[in-house]
């Protein structure tokens, strides 16, 4: 009787969790809408958002029109687009140290990064894809990021036996050659502006964000999140070790496949639209274990949220920091993660399969 009630409480409490999560991450989203080079009222910046959403008058319009412009236009796309892309890579982040068992593992590890900055900086720099336009640059990174999963699947053999330290270091070497690739191209390359865009581009940016971008995005994010909540007892079992996952009958091979797949897609997408983001994988793990333990069924959720959160705040503090410069988001998830992670090692005892 006592452990029901135990049960129950602590799904109460993960409920109201999560409702505080989704209800800060409106009002936070909300907030950093007015923030930029022109000053928006949070009012107004509501009121805009409903009417315009709900594509009725609901508050009287008293604001110019430009006002509609810039946040529908400028804002909220960049704005939706850190939501799923930070909720993407927090679910990517989870996915990877589930395989791999190690807590330093996040969406770059498989060199699926150093990848897509080779592709992009091809497609940006020598014109490769050029015929496609601007989303040439996107296709260039998705493709570089499916070449570098494929190489990393290919030589670490996760076809026949699994071995994570061989995933690991194999993900390492193919990162270093597609990160030599791209110092190459920008080092040689004879335009300036375009080696600019380049760099710019390999250390992340949400300036270019559309709607068809978070459309997209958004896709693949869900598709990836279902399919990871209705195997949470198998990716469950998988932080107990492969062989024991395997005595309790879970189809090891078809997980690692799986889990391997699903980063491969989710983050090339991902980079592909915002460029190299790094630590929001890494460190969103950490913070939804010590809210919600290690079990999936609660962590994808929370992870998803946390990150999106995250992201929302560190491009907010990218774009308005120097404004009207932009600072490249990279930087400043480094400027914060790195700190943070180290802070969260110090204080955190847990360990993989436990709180």
């Amino acid at each position: 009787m006592n452990n029901n009630k135990q049960i129950l409480k602590c799904k109460n409490n993960c409920t109201l969790k999560f409702i505080i999560l989704i209800i800060a991450l409106f009002v936070i989203t909300t907030v950093c809408i007015t923030f930029g080079s022109v000053k928006i009222d949070v009012g107004i910046t509501f009121k805009s958002l409903i009417n315009n959403i709900l594509n009725k008058e609901i508050f009287a319009k008293d604001w110019p029109n430009n006002i509609d412009n810039i946040v529908f236009k400028l804002r909220l796309p960049r704005l939706l687009l850190a939501i799923v892309s930070g909720g993407a890579l927090a679910l990517v982040g989870i996915l990877m140290q589930t395989l791999t068992r190690n807590s330093l593992a996040d969406p770059y590890i498989l060199g699926i990064s150093s990848g897509a900055s080779a592709g992009a900086t091809l497609s940006i720099v020598l014109g490769v894809l050029s015929s496609f336009g601007h989303f040439g640059i996107a296709l260039g990174a998705f493709l570089g990021a499916m070449i570098a999963s494929i190489m990393v699947f290919k030589i670490s053999g996760v076809s026949k036996v699994y071995s994570k330290t061989k995933l690991i270091l194999t993900g390492v070497a193919v990162s270093s050659i597609f990160t030599a690739v791209t110092n190459f191209i920008i080092t040689f390359a004879r335009n300036d502006s375009l080696v600019k865009s380049a760099v710019f581009w390999t250390i992340g940016s949400l300036a270019g964000a559309n709607y068809n971008q978070v459309k997209f995005s958004l896709v693949v994010m869900l598709i990836t999140a279902i399919l990871s909540m209705l195997l949470y007892k198998d990716l469950d079992a998988m932080l107990l070790g492969e062989a024991v996952a395997k005595n309790i009958g879970i189809n090891t091979k078809f997980i690692i496949r799986f889990i391997m797949i699903a980063s491969t897609l989710l983050t090339g997408t991902i980079v592909a639209f915002t460029g190299v983001i790094g630590f929001v994988g890494l460190i969103v793990p950490h913070i939804a274990r010590q809210m919600v333990g290690s079990s999936h069924k609660k962590l994808i959720p929370f992870g998803i949220v946390i990150g999106s959160i995250l992201m929302v705040i560190t491009d907010t503090i990218a774009r308005t920091i120097l404004s009207p410069q932009e600072v490249p988001i990279g930087v400043i998830t480094a400027f914060l993660g790195g700190p943070f992670f180290l802070y969260l090692m110090q204080k955190s005892t847990y360990r993989f399969g436990g709180k």
